[in-house]
């Protein structure tokens, strides 16, 4: 569990973690808790995504985004598969239309998320039963099939079409995709901002190196990441509101989470006493004094087997505390029971009733650190 935690550490520190970003699209960041990290490094290859640090999550706006449209025939090979990913935040829509032409036949899946596709395409690869997709259907025979749909969390979303066939299939597939985009708070500043922000060149820090580092210390603990890519360009005068696919330019971004050593060290060591705290727990419940450690520690003896051997002193009686009450040593120096009848020091099952009594009764005799030779066990 120790290692699992360790390599844990490894990963946030030093796996990269990549994705893509369309143009006029804004998202949050997602990170680990900041419990376990101080900041993280974003990189842009490009240096146009401006990236801003808020205090709270922005409300999301459906009507912002300009709509992506994609209307083509495409073929699709015997036995192949294509697919079109976009990462959508919550509230986006798709709208979806596939007709495969004559008596051909064609699969669609919409995944909505990037685990969720990565298990769909290894299935379809493998030629095994496709399970894993939120939304199916199949368009057979010119039929036309049509899909509505609205995103239910900030993901990966993504159109696949499947062809099974041993023959290549021609396929009329159209979808919009409305993109849903965070409204940010009217006075914001980007942390680093890109060469090609809407933003006016204020005295915004720039990517260093392509660099941009956001801390999470301090009043930044609970700070939110938006990350915005440059505007969408105009390439149809005619039709300012729609954009095509095929014109659509990828910004590629990467950022790295910087651990924070001293809070995995303590998140370490509560790891660590959870076995502690397992073992003695039950018996400290049990005993309703949690705060008695001895008298835990005791319980725990004797509720998993432990024997308790009283300790000898030159009066014969045994030393016992402040309170007249005998004490008794820990099981680790007491002595088990043998299977033979092989002389040995043995210590008896403790019995806190039966030493009071012989307490009262009072014996001048010594009290024997070992019972004689042949003595019984507990419920002989």
């Amino acid at each position: 569990m120790v290692l699992l935690y360790i390599i844990s550490l490894s990963v946030v520190g030093f796996i990269p973690n990549a994705t893509v970003m369309d143009p006029g699209e804004n998202r949050i960041l997602k990170t680990n808790s900041h419990f376990f990290i101080n900041g993280v490094s974003i990189e842009d290859d490009s240096n146009s995504i401006d990236v801003y640090q808020i205090d709270k999550t922005p409300p999301l706006n459906s009507t912002l985004g300009n709509p992506i449209s994609f209307d083509k025939t495409v073929q699709i090979g015997r036995e192949e598969y294509a697919y079109y990913a976009y990462f959508l935040n919550k509230g986006s829509t798709i709208d979806v239309s596939v007709n495969a032409r004559g008596n051909d036949a064609i699969n669609f899946y919409l995944c909505s998320s990037q685990t969720q596709f990565d298990s769909l395409r290894q299935s379809v690869e493998d030629g095994a039963y496709a399970w894993s997709y939120t939304k199916w259907f199949e368009s057979t025979n010119s039929e036309v099939r049509k899909l509505h749909y609205i995103a239910k969390e900030d993901e990966m979303h993504v159109l696949m079409l499947e062809n099974q066939l041993r023959r290549s299939v021609k396929v009329d597939f159209k979808y919009e995709v409305k993109r849903a985009l965070y409204t940010l708070p009217e006075h914001a500043e980007p942390v680093c901002k890109g060469h090609r922000t809407s933003k006016p060149q204020t005295a915004m820090a720039p990517y260093e190196e392509g660099v941009c580092e956001i801390s999470f210390q301090g009043d930044k603990y609970d700070s939110v990441v938006v990350m915005m890519a440059p505007p969408l360009p105009i390439f149809d005068t005619k039709n300012l509101s729609k954009v095509d696919e095929s014109d659509l330019e990828a910004f590629n971004v990467t950022y790295y989470e910087r651990p924070d050593l001293w809070n995995y060290l303590l998140g370490l060591g509560g790891l660590l006493f959870i076995p502690f705290f397992v073992y003695y727990s039950p018996c400290c419940m049990e005993a309703g004094e949690t705060s008695l450690w001895t008298k835990c520690q005791t319980l725990c003896l004797q509720s998993r087997g432990g024997y308790m051997e009283l300790s000898s002193t030159s009066s014969g009686h045994g030393s016992s505390d402040s309170s007249g009450r005998p004490t008794f040593s820990s099981a680790a120096t007491a002595t088990a029971y043998g299977v033979d009848d092989t002389p040995a020091v043995i210590a008896q099952p403790f019995n806190q009733a039966d030493i009071e009594m012989s307490i009262v009764q009072g014996s001048d005799s010594p009290m024997p650190s070992a019972p004689p030779s042949g003595a019984f066990k507990s419920g002989e």
